[in-house]
């Protein structure tokens, strides 16, 4: 017999190789991804955390600035007291108060 020979498989025999299990470019790819993913996760915090600073800081300066129209409003409706603009004509400029005039409104009333 001179032909050629056939393996024949047992119903229990497997052939042995890989079978199954992730492959190497498998492999690769998730870990590139698992690594991107965190470089822009850490990235996209460090962004937030410069931002909120930023925010914190604005924030007292809003407030700052506030507190500081509210005393320069005080000092305003200081300066701009009747007394002291009184005052002031008087001792600095020399004005004097004009005396009071009397204003006389006849009223008649009208013929028809």
């Amino acid at each position: 017999m001179g032909g050629v020979r056939r393996q024949v498989r047992t119903p229990g025999h497997r052939q042995k190789g890989r079978t199954g299990g992730p492959s190497l470019i498998s492999f690769f790819f998730w870990t590139f991804f698992l690594v991107s993913t965190a470089i822009a996760y850490l990235w996209i915090y460090n962004q937030t955390d410069t931002v909120a600073t930023i925010l914190v800081e604005k924030r007292k300066l809003i407030f700052e600035l506030e507190n500081t129209n509210r005393e320069l409003q005080v000092s305003i409706d200081q300066l701009s007291k009747i007394d002291r603009i009184t005052r002031i004509a008087r001792s600095q400029l020399g004005m004097v108060v004009p005396p009071a005039e009397s204003l006389i409104v006849y009223l008649s009333e009208i013929s028809e």
